[in-house]
């Protein structure tokens, strides 16, 4: 069973504007990153399957989904979590609307 989060920028043309800058951040993650159209997955290099996949879903929404979360990817994600709150104002809520404290 997989949990999805939401994060929501409050300024709806961060993402189109700095897509580039986001996938440049995920090339240079110290796990294994497949990188597709508008999808990030992470994951550990031994599994087949995704551990967590980030999706942009619209202009000011990416789908966060975890499968699996080991302590080496969820440091990956704090951190870039951290990076994105630097640039721009973000809410990270669960899939019934409650903000999330990630």
């Amino acid at each position: 069973m997989s949990a999805e989060l939401y994060i929501e920028f409050e300024n709806t043309n961060w993402l189109n504007d700095n897509k580039k800058l986001l996938e440049d951040y995920f090339s240079k993650m110290k796990i294994y990153v497949e990188i597709m159209e508008n999808e990030y997955r992470l994951k550990q290099r031994d599994n087949p399957y995704y551990d967590v996949r980030f999706m942009i879903i619209n202009d000011s929404t990416i789908l966060f989904e975890i499968a699996y979360l080991p302590k080496i990817i969820e440091e990956e994600i704090v951190t870039l979590l951290a990076w994105i709150r630097e640039k721009t104002q973000i809410t990270i809520k669960d899939e019934d609307g409650i903000v999330s404290n990630w």
